[in-house]
């Protein structure tokens, strides 16, 4: 691989330098650092790097990016000769869109690095000649933890007295538009932490294997798509996306599960679902990762090519963590689970996405179905960081009797839901829950 020399430009065609010019007008973090980072001459096209070079100057005398007005007013101080040119290099610019800023920042990041790297050793090279090698390992240190530095995104960073206006009013707006807080489906836990799962958390239901924990997670993409209207990305690590899709169907058909997998169901029914589901496009994906040693970079990857089309979650249903794997060479489940619990947290963060995701515990004892009981953390199999990362966890509870409970109340069943720990708010509390499993239904109880 060839490696850009001091001043060579940007290895990029135009399009990339239209989204960078772009980036820099709409995104005040990426401007702040590439007007530090980047240089006129990195600019291949002489009417891009024109645009860089004002939007730069720009930004130092008014510490905030160059509006379409501002670039229009450069413009017109040009020379006539390349007033029209420009012009039209800005019609150009204002009309791309930014899809891939994740791609752009880390292939500019990249060739940032290298150039650093590269005026490094020259330098470190002429002083190891001059027989001054302290010097140049000195110099080559300090140049890598520079690499090291080098990032395009802003830094997590507030002002606490001088933010204080815009921190409440950035909550109002969030808390009055409705968009920051997503129900759970069940009220009183929605009532426990103020309306539910909020964007930047990750929830985590626990429970037995086979009990329920992929159905509950395709409850809460229920709720988010139908009651809420927001979209929904499903991302399964094991099984199939049609038998989740199954679920789905079963649900919103009010049809038994067993019926809507073969593909039969009431032609009222398919009508009604027909007619339903052409007001909702592109609100559900459902995505199977193929394999088994998927990291948090397949998932982001995934929602990297959703966003390519379009498609930008508001809520992510991980079906299920404890098969992420971690990024990290690790000898053990218990320092590679936390890792990815780590990751998904930070995925949430920086997306600003509510995740839902559910895990196992351990194996239980033989009379386990038979006694009534309530799961808690300290029965979470393998690592302990799942339950230090987790915003929210809670546990799904039923035995065998609350299960048959349908054959005196159909269809229903019962079971517990236990939300023991909740990183806002005091939990705690039982809540009793109803479950027609035919129909994959779930509800509080009626008490």
């Amino acid at each position: 691989m060839s490696v850009p020399g001091e001043g060579d430009a940007f290895p990029f065609g135009l399009a990339f330098q239209r989204v960078l010019v772009r980036l820099l007008m709409l995104d005040e973090a990426f401007c702040h650092k590439a007007c530090g980072l980047l240089r006129r001459e990195f600019f291949p096209d002489a009417a891009m790097g024109w645009f860089f070079e004002t939007c730069r100057d720009h930004y130092d005398r008014h510490r905030r990016p160059a509006s379409d007005v501002a670039l229009e007013e450069a413009i017109g101080r040009l020379d006539p000769a390349l007033r029209g040119q420009y012009a039209g290099v800005l019609v150009q610019i204002q009309g791309t869109l930014v899809g891939e800023r994740e791609f752009v920042i880390a292939q500019l990041t990249d060739f940032v690095q290298r150039n650093i790297f590269v005026r490094a050793y020259h330098a470190a090279q002429g002083e190891y000649n001059a027989g001054r090698p302290t010097a140049a390992y000195d110099l080559l240190q300090k140049q890598m933890d520079e690499i090291r530095a080098v990032s395009f995104d802003d830094v997590d960073r507030v002002w606490y007295f001088e933010d204080f206006p815009d921190r409440m009013a950035r909550r109002y707006l969030r808390a009055s538009s409705g968009d920051d807080t997503f129900s759970t489906g069940f009220e009183a836990l929605d009532e426990m932490t103020d309306g539910g799962i909020h964007r930047g958390e990750v929830w985590c239901w626990i429970a037995y294997a086979k009990h329920g924990k992929s159905s509950v997670l395709s409850h809460h993409g229920y709720v988010a798509v139908r009651a809420l209207r927001k979209r929904v990305a499903h991302i399964l690590l094991e099984g199939s996306c049609d038998a989740i899709a199954g679920k789905y169907d079963a649900r919103w058909g009010g049809a038994l599960y067993s019926r809507m997998k073969r593909g039969d169901v009431d032609a009222s029914v398919h009508a009604r679902l027909v007619s339903e589901f052409a007001t909702m496009k592109r609100l559900l994906v459902i995505r199977r990762l193929n394999g088994w040693d998927n990291t948090i970079l397949n998932v982001h990857a995934e929602l990297a090519d959703l966003k390519s089309q379009g498609f930008v979650p508001d809520m992510v249903v991980l079906d299920y963590g404890d098969l992420l794997q971690s990024r990290k060479s690790r000898d053990g489940t218990y320092l590679a689970q936390g890792d990815a619990f780590r990751d998904l947290k930070s995925l949430a963060d920086m997306l600003g996405v509510a995740i839902w995701t559910a895990s196992q515990v351990k194996r239980p004892t033989s009379d386990a179905d038979e006694r009534e009981h309530i799961l808690q953390a300290r029965s979470i199999a393998d690592s302990w960081q799942k339950v230090m990362v987790c915003d929210f966890l809670g546990s799904l509870n039923w035995t065998t009797e609350e299960r048959r409970a349908k054959e005196t109340n159909p269809p229903w069943s019962n079971a517990r839901l236990y939300p023991e720990m909740y990183r806002e708010n005091e939990v705690g509390r039982t809540i009793p829950i109803q479950i027609d499993w035919a129909t994959m239904t779930f509800r509080q109880a009626v008490l």
